[in-house]
């Protein structure tokens, strides 16, 4: 990929081998080898050769530094050396946007810059033999009158070349119909736009926007001619907005693609859902305005690397655009409402607690039709899908598309085929059949009923099945305990069965004998049945040992876990036996973090007072919290816990010790400070630690 997150300058598209390449090709086909000697036989224009040049200039500055300071050979850009480097380099942080980002927007603007000249210096030398030539005539196709398919790549033709490359609708027109029969423009077509494009100058076309909306319309191959009007620079003309976002990165380890690579894949992944068998196909092949959903996607990160909320920002990117654009009402409400709450559907469904009739409601009405619903289904999606590889999973898509029936039941008074509750009815049937002759038909009915509906769809009938069976002998005020290595992920599952009415903080003694025998948590599961019945589960990793830890040990910790809980041993006496709160890897804390948050939402739920928690990973640091939330005086009745690559992203729905929300806006300040400040400091200790 061009937008790699740590490239290799010399192996990466747009790196030092495609300058090689260009070399060995020109070597071939001309007889020369230099760039300046390809300008002055005039096979290269000078503005093609200074942009090579400058691309090359800058890879080999970057690469002599990297191999200097690694005293050989390396020439992979890591994100420790682009902090170096942009230091190196002078690029200094502005409001909103890193020196680092900066730095690395530099290197991607030469890459793709390389990159793209390379390709159509290739393109040029490529020959057909004369049966490839012939058998391309025989087969090409003309269509409108105006433009000639032939294998596979559209260009105009030389009766209509001036109508076709005389206006920027006539360029756009041209890769419209491209995208739309699934070709690409042909190299030469290309050449003949870059200079159609200048004598064009930057005139204001409102047909070019028209024609604009017309590709984005009909899926085939947009993602591919959006990128190549982006080569063309002709994207920026009709929104100026994407200029800032090109080659521009976020600088963590959660995103893998600078924005205008992700904003071309979410574009790709949408157009990918056409053929989809499944919910998402379904919902967006229903869609009537594809061109609003697509020109939201191009749109819904435009307002990042700014001093401000990019939704927000965004909202103001496509209210400008709707009117650029001459949108109807309609339409441009619909576009400004998918820019401006892009996230919201995934905030709910990953974050919240989507049982919960209420948040149902308040979501509904906030969408407020089926159409909204649908664009906005099938965008969180994409956007979901196109951060990096493996981002999107099965369990995710089933937790939108449960979120979407339930939600589209409420907006139109049909449950759509996706049925969440006949998804319940298929759980508990699959349970009932894993469980046949081993527990009462009623026991089962009374247990299943009390479960979560979020649990039944999130969790393995088979899974589900082990929990019950281990239910049917828990005895009151006793704590049950199992422990599994999973060889495929390399994690180690510590599930814990109780009753919530053992002891108070019943969370918090959990994560503080995981902290306390040295096991970095990376996600958990915390659920509270309504009969009572608690189910806990860890995921975690054991640093003691290099694969699977012994089943002694798994032993060991599971005895631990139940002697806290019934209060036979106290955390303070684990700590001091164990003195293992400090991060037990080696890898020192990076030089750059996302700053520690702490965001309440009182309005989501009617019983809860829910705390999101986005902080950097360290061991222990999960302790931490759940010891704070307890101090404060609040109990945890679901708790959502995920750590992605380097950061925590946890969720908390809490009560105080009556049971009741928390709405003091004084004592709801005090809880927000209370955490950032345990966090912080727990932070700063663990770094002076590892240091």
């Amino acid at each position: 990929n061009l937008h790699l997150l740590e490239p290799d300058l010399k192996k990466s598209r747009g790196g030092l081998r495609e300058l090689h390449l260009m070399r060995w090709v020109a070597q071939v086909r001309y007889g020369v080898v230099h760039i300046e000697e390809l300008e002055r036989a005039g096979l290269i224009a000078s503005g093609d050769a200074a942009v090579l040049a400058a691309a090359r200039e800058f890879l080999l500055r970057v690469r002599n530094h990297l191999h200097f300071e690694a005293s050989r050979a390396q020439d992979t850009l890591t994100m420790h050396d682009q902090v170096r480097l942009a230091e190196r380099f002078g690029f200094a942080d502005q409001p909103g946007l890193l020196g680092v980002e900066r730095f690395m927007q530099r290197y991607y603007g030469h890459t793709a810059s390389l990159d793209e000249e390379v390709a159509r210096f290739v393109g040029r030398c490529r020959r057909h033999s004369p049966w490839r030539r012939a058998a391309l005539r025989l087969a090409a196709q003309r269509i409108d009158g105006r433009f000639l398919l032939c294998g596979g790549e559209l260009s105009p033709l030389e009766s209509a070349r001036d109508a076709v490359l005389g206006s920027l609708a006539g360029i756009v027109r041209l890769f419209a119909v491209a995208s739309a029969r699934g070709a690409t423009v042909s190299h030469a077509a290309r050449d003949a736009i870059r200079e159609a494009l200048v004598r064009l100058g930057d005139q204001d076309d409102n047909d070019a926007r028209r024609a604009f909306l017309t590709l984005l319309q009909e899926p085939g191959r947009i993602a591919p001619a959006l990128r190549d009007l982006d080569a063309l620079g002709i994207l920026e003309r009709l929104v100026p907005e994407f200029r800032h976002v090109k080659g521009l990165i976020q600088f963590n380890q959660y995103h893998k693609y600078t924005i205008d690579e992700h904003t071309f894949l979410c574009i790709g992944t949408a157009e990918q859902f056409r053929g989809d068998t499944g919910p998402l196909g379904q919902v967006y092949r229903a869609i009537h305005h594809k061109d609003i959903l697509h020109l939201a996607l191009l749109l819904h990160d435009l307002g990042k690397g700014y001093d401000r909320d990019h939704s927000e920002l965004g909202r103001e990117i496509a209210l400008r655009t709707a009117e650029r654009f001459g949108l109807e009402p309609h339409r441009a409400d619909l576009l400004v409402f998918l820019v401006h709450r892009h996230l919201l559907m995934a905030h709910l469904a990953f974050r919240r607690d989507t049982s919960d009739e209420q948040l149902l409601a308040r979501f509904a009405r906030e969408v407020g039709t089926p159409e909204v619903l649908k664009m906005l289904f099938v965008l969180t999606a994409a956007d979901i899908a196109a951060v990096g590889p493996e981002t999107w999973t099965t369990w995710k898509g089933d937790v939108l598309a449960d979120l979407y029936a339930r939600t589209m039941e409420k907006l139109s008074g049909d449950l759509p085929t996706l049925d969440a509750e006949r998804a319940v009815a298929e759980v508990r049937e699959r349970v009932a059949h894993v469980l046949v002759g081993a527990v009462p038909a009623d026991w089962l009915d009374t247990h299943l009923d009390a479960m979560p509906r979020h649990y039944l769809l999130a969790t393995p009938p088979e899974r589900i099945g082990e929990h019950l069976r281990t239910i049917r002998t828990l005895p009151p005020r006793e704590v049950v305990t199992a422990g599994r290595y999973d060889e495929a992920r390399r994690v180690t599952e510590y599930t814990v069965y109780t009753y919530d009415d053992l002891t108070p903080g019943l969370f918090s003694k959990m994560t503080a004998v995981l902290a306390a025998t040295g096991l970095q948590i990376l996600g958990a599961e915390i659920t509270t049945h309504r009969d009572g019945v608690v189910i806990d589960r860890f995921e975690v990793i054991d640093y003691d040992y290099n694969g699977e830890p012994p089943t002694a040990r798994r032993a060991q910790i599971g005895a631990t876990i139940r002697r806290v809980l019934l209060g036979e041993q106290s955390v303070e006496a684990l700590f001091a036996g164990s003195g293992r709160i400090v991060p037990h890897s080696a890898t020192p804390p990076p030089s750059y973090r996302e700053p520690t948050q702490v965001q309440i939402d009182n309005d989501t739920s009617d019983r809860f007072t829910i705390l999101d928690v986005f902080a950097h990973d360290r061991q222990g640091l999960l302790y931490v919290i759940a010891h704070a939330i307890f101090e404060l005086g609040l109990s945890v009745s679901l708790a959502k816990i995920a750590t992605s690559l380097d950061q925590v992203l946890d969720v908390f729905y809490v009560t105080d010790r009556s049971g009741n929300k928390v709405t003091d806006p004084a004592r709801l300040d005090q809880i927000r400070d209370r955490l950032v400040q345990a966090i912080e400091a727990f932070e700063r200790s663990s770094a002076h630690e590892t240091v």
